[in-house]
């Protein structure tokens, strides 16, 4: 059983709307209202643990239903919520995903600092690439992408409820 933990213990994906301009938030909120990629992101999570930050966290004001939520926080000492699970670390957080009898991989919802920590343990990422340049305070951090390959990429243009087009790209990392 525990060979079985071990193989599976790091398959970590994350899941993210990116403005052109690399923002991912502003003041502890999305700065758009883009319905199809909330429809989008509920798809890729639903079912999955996920793994966000405190500050993610206090902007959704619950766990998201269906799905495990792990809170990454080095400040929360006692859980905000029945339905969530406290880690001091994104190390210690995919241990508790990797020692539940879920299958698939868990994924990271946010912020910007746990991406980064993310992006070197990532096999995959799920990007919403939004066609404009927004205002805001929280950005998806840098990343090699000669190290990733574009596996899927749906389009979606803008349209009456989407202020602006993007698309759904999921990268894939090179030789691994």
């Amino acid at each position: 059983m525990a060979a079985r933990r071990e193989s599976t213990l790091a398959p970590l994906e994350l899941v993210a709307a990116v403005a052109r301009n690399g923002v991912i938030g502003r003041g502890g909120t999305l700065p758009w209202h883009l319905p199809d990629d909330l429809r989008h992101f509920k798809a890729l999570t639903s079912g999955h643990t996920v793994i966000m930050g405190r500050k993610t966290f206090e902007s959704i004001r619950r766990p998201l239903p269906n799905r495990r939520n792990i809170v990454v926080s080095r400040t929360l000492s006692e859980k905000p919520h029945p339905g969530v699970e406290i880690a001091s670390s994104l190390a210690e957080a995919i241990g508790l995903a990797a020692a539940s009898d879920a299958t698939g991989p868990a994924m990271v919802v946010g912020g910007g600092e746990l991406y980064a920590a993310a992006i070197p343990l990532a096999r995959a990422m799920h990007l919403t690439e939004l066609d404009e340049d927004v205002e805001g305070d929280a950005y998806f951090p840098e990343w090699d992408r000669s190290a990733w390959t574009v596996a899927t990429e749906v389009r979606h243009q803008k349209d009456a409820r989407h202020a602006m087009g993007f698309d759904f790209r999921t990268y894939v990392r090179e030789n691994g």
